[in-house]
């Protein structure tokens, strides 16, 4: 299909919920290695053509999780602040190059998993501490897939290097 002009990184995985002290640690590192080892991989295979051609824009999808507490999901928040670190990183490596990147926080999307971990105990205790704020996050996937399709353009290249959220107003920005 000739070479990679979008990369979307959509990997997404959490463990079962636990404190950090009571998380598995295989567990625990299988998280990192999806969430931002994964990304890694793609951007690594990817990446070289974009460099060469002096044009891409790689979008991660972190989560709001990489800004704040977590608890119960030490090893998501990690990996997804992590991989907020990594976007900025690459900006300030391949901007020269014409390559862009992003990572976006997609709002909080109803899943199976979402599901699985409000139900547990940690999860429980997680909503009382997120509150009205877990209700104000839900966003619909379409939300995303329009912040991506607008990054994809280039529309909002000045903002390369940024974690932008589906609730910003990247007109605005």
């Amino acid at each position: 299909f000739g070479p990679v002009d979008v990369l979307v990184n959509n990997a997404a995985h959490t463990s079962n919920a636990a404190r950090l002290w009571e998380a598995d640690p295989d567990e625990w590192w299988r998280c990192v290695e999806v969430n931002l080892r994964g990304p890694f991989l793609c951007i690594r295979a990817v990446l070289p053509s974009m460099l060469e051609r002096r044009a891409g824009r790689i979008i991660n999808i972190s989560s709001r999780s990489a800004g704040i507490a977590s608890p119960g999901r030490s090893e998501y928040a990690s990996s997804k602040a992590a991989l907020v670190r990594l976007t900025d990183t690459l900006d300030a490596e391949a901007r020269e190059f014409g390559v862009k990147v992003f990572a976006v926080h997609p709002g909080r999307v109803p899943t199976r998993a979402s599901a699985n971990f409000l139900a547990s105990d940690v999860g429980r205790h997680w909503a009382e501490f997120a509150g009205a704020t877990l209700q104000a996050l839900e966003a619909p996937p379409e939300r995303c897939a329009e912040l991506c399709v607008l990054l994809a353009s280039g529309e909002a290249d000045g903002l390369s290097g940024r974690f932008l959220s589906i609730f910003d107003d990247v007109a605005d920005l």
